[in-house]
């Protein structure tokens, strides 16, 4: 059934919606591309080798949630810097 009247689109979004561009998550990359010991994390985004290659590929959905997961990666990023 269709809505009459409203603009709206499927799933309640109207049409300047669907014209406005989502943000998309930066590229956390800081070109300090090294692996951690472990080989798991890249020393300098946080990212693992697999994420780092699909990055152009992946959805604004899967990138935020990569977003999302590097603090937890990173807990030194977080902590303030040492007073010399």
């Amino acid at each position: 059934m269709r809505e009459s009247g409203h603009g709206c689109m499927p799933g309640g979004r109207t049409a300047f919606d669907a014209m406005t561009p989502s943000p998309t998550p930066a590229n956390p990359c800081l070109n300090i591309c090294r692996m951690d010991p472990a080989g798991k994390y890249c020393q300098g985004c946080g990212r693992t080798p697999l994420e780092i290659g699909r990055w152009p590929r992946m959805t604004d959905v899967e990138r935020a949630q990569v977003m999302a997961s590097l603090p937890s990666r990173q807990p030194w990023r977080s902590r303030p810097a040492p007073v010399s």
